[in-house]
């Protein structure tokens, strides 16, 4: 298989998507990324059981929206080599559709090592979205992408496009409802973590 993309979605009625680097392909070319057979594959996949009734830090918890940053190194001690963030009452501005792109919650890639083809492609990234229904947690919607940077080769300067996950707020949000998410970014040939952002991001729409 040449694609350099595979996304798994994890729900029925998932609206989740993959943006920025899920949307090339950097199969084994002229990038000098590997082909996938050439890729040591790690599953990264997350137990949505146990991430639904993790604890989360104070640090992750936020209300009406957030912008949570996590370190390279990370292990919830309920969801294992994952990240798990929440948002109390979470704004309605989040949950509008935008002609460009709907408002929602942004999962994306931060570390800063993708510095090769190689690097670009060793990446997998999972996320689940859980909503709080009285005093238990519903699974939403999950979404899975592996080798889903994008390395992108110019005449002068190269870099990768980071893999990222989104979750679609006109579809999948209610305002002033609670969310979890649970999400890890790793190596997919160690199985190693790497930093991520969770953050709400506004509808964009096409000028008038």
């Amino acid at each position: 298989m040449n694609g350099s993309c595979r996304t798994t979605a994890l729900s029925l009625f998932s609206a989740a998507f993959a943006l920025g680097g899920c949307a090339g392909d950097v199969g084994g070319d002229a990038t000098g990324a590997p082909a996938d057979d050439e890729v040591s594959m790690r599953s990264s996949a997350i137990d949505s059981t146990s991430c639904a009734a993790a604890s989360v830090p104070n640090d992750a918890v936020s209300s009406g929206a957030i912008n949570f940053t996590s370190p390279r190194t990370y292990s919830n001690p309920g969801c294992s080599s994952a990240v798990v963030a929440q948002i109390n009452n979470i704004s309605a501005n989040f949950t509008q559709p935008g002609t460009v792109r709907s408002a929602g919650i942004d999962v994306r890639w931060v570390d800063n090592d993708l510095t090769t083809p190689g690097a670009c492609r060793d990446t997998t990234m999972t996320a689940y979205l859980f909503r709080k229904t009285g005093s238990t947690w519903t699974f939403v919607a999950g979404e899975e992408v592996i080798g889903g940077a994008r390395w992108i080769q110019g005449p002068i300067l190269s870099y990768c496009a980071p893999p990222s996950l989104f979750f679609n707020g006109s579809h999948l949000l209610t305002g002033q409802q609670t969310y979890r998410v649970a999400a890890t970014a790793q190596r997919l040939s160690t199985g190693a973590t790497r930093a991520l952002r969770i953050e709400t991001v506004f509808a964009v729409n096409n000028p008038t």
